[in-house]
């Protein structure tokens, strides 16, 4: 149930926070982290669990993991800079504040882009990836 909010997150914080320049590099860095963070903790989890009663002991250490990140986030983490990045980050904030108006922005956008065949391929491949990748981690 997660899947959604951790695969959208790394856009939208890059939309938010960074310019346009920078914005591919950020988004590449957060995905990469996150699948490199899930490496680790495979790397790791046979380490703490050395026996099938110490796997709640790998459960705690998640635990303590996504509440420190929980609560850095909550009492750091400004909901915005100070000054939108690019012209993209001041359109979210500022314009578009009515639904219906969202909405029929949000269909036409959809609509170009799945005429768009390189964004097409891109999607295809990335979602092969993503595929394989959480067919074999949900095995391991």
């Amino acid at each position: 149930m997660a899947g959604p909010l951790v695969m959208a997150t790394p856009a939208q914080l890059s939309q938010t926070w960074f310019p346009d320049a920078e914005r591919t590099t950020a988004t590449a860095t957060a995905i990469t982290s996150n699948n490199l963070g899930a490496a680790i903790g495979f790397i790791i989890g046979p380490y703490i669990v050395t026996k099938p009663e110490y796997v709640p002991n790998l459960l705690y250490c998640h635990a303590a993991l996504a509440a420190l990140a929980l609560f850095l986030t909550v009492i750091y983490f400004p909901d915005k800079p100070p000054v939108p990045p690019s012209l993209a980050a001041f359109t979210s904030v500022a314009t578009h504040t009515d639904v219906n108006t969202r909405i029929r922005i949000f269909t036409r956008n959809l609509a170009k882009a799945f005429q768009n065949k390189q964004l097409m391929l891109l999607s295809l491949s990335g979602g092969v990836l993503e595929g394989v990748y959480n067919g074999w981690s949900g095995i391991i």
